[in-house]
């Protein structure tokens, strides 16, 4: 990166809350994806091929893994080889043709430590997206290209509300068909917004209490788009416990059913009972008997 005199980039506000829109009239947990009104047709095709098609599926619908994009640096402070997550101003966006006939997408961006080249290949719809004084934040690896240091191919957002694919533990969920990352954690952070806080908690604060358990709903928020890894082990923790309560639950049930079902006494052939004791090389005990 190109560094600069000033040697910290200066502070920044925090991106404002995205706002969390209601959800729509007369859909519940257990309705179909499709009433939900804005998940696009083969989104809808991609989700069912998965087994998702409610409201819940989708919720409980869990990350497989997370990227690590928590490491906030100044531009002028990047290594080689590191995964890093700056947050810049846009200076300049261009496109151009590699020699091997691919579409490379080339943004300037910078802080007041300096400035460093983001690289694209095939995406010339950034040309529309990312525009000269925008504030951006990029997470990616720092690579080398033309011998300088760049961004190849970072996630990035715009540095105005909650971020959801950068400068965080971003989540990266189990996919196929026509979904895509960016797309799928939009579509979750839609629905956690919209329904995390509605799922009706089984435990009672009590029993949350003693067992040092979060409450259902922050849980599931965590678990989607975790705050930290402490925040993601504690969301872990809950929802493992559900999942064992059920099991043991249902243990429980089964012996209760069978307790209570009659018994069935089967019918004795004295006769053929005696034969088989005669056959037998050794005598049988006062308890066996």
């Amino acid at each position: 990166p190109e560094r600069r005199t000033r040697g910290a980039a200066a502070p920044v506000a925090p991106p404002r809350p995205r706002r969390i829109p209601a959800p729509p009239k007369g859909v519940t947990l257990d309705s179909p994806l499709e009433k939900a009104g804005w998940i696009n047709a083969a989104y809808l095709r991609s989700l069912k091929r998965l087994g998702l098609r409610t409201v819940r599926d989708l919720l409980y619908h869990f990350p497989r893994r997370y990227d690590d994009y928590t490491s906030l640096r100044p531009v002028h402070a990047l290594m080689y080889g590191s995964t890093e997550t700056i947050i810049a101003t846009v200076e300049q966006v261009e496109q151009r043709r590699t020699s091997g006939g691919r579409t490379l997408i080339s943004a300037r961006v910078s802080d007041d430590t300096g400035a460093i080249e983001a690289v694209w290949f095939n995406q010339p719809f950034l040309l529309r997206s990312l525009k000269p004084g925008m504030r951006v934040v990029l997470s990616g690896r720092v690579d080398q290209f033309r011998g300088r240091l760049t961004l190849q191919s970072p996630e990035w957002e715009p540095y105005d509300e909650e971020l959801i694919h950068t400068g965080r533990l971003v989540p990266v969920y189990p996919m196929g068909g026509d979904l895509r990352p960016r797309g799928m954690r939009r579509l979750l952070k839609r629905i956690v917004d919209q329904w995390a806080g509605r799922v009706p908690d089984p435990l009672p604060p009590e029993v949350r209490e003693r067992a040092h358990l979060w409450e259902l709903g922050r849980a599931l928020r965590q678990i989607h788009f975790p705050d930290s890894q402490e925040s993601l082990q504690q969301a872990r923790h809950r929802l493992a416990f559900d999942e064992f309560l059920l099991i043991q639950l249902g243990v429980l049930q089964r012996k209760r059913d069978w307790q209570a079902s009659p018994g069935h006494p089967l019918p004795l052939d004295r006769a053929l009972l005696d034969r088989f004791r005669e056959r037998l090389p050794f005598a049988l005990t006062a308890a066996q008997g």
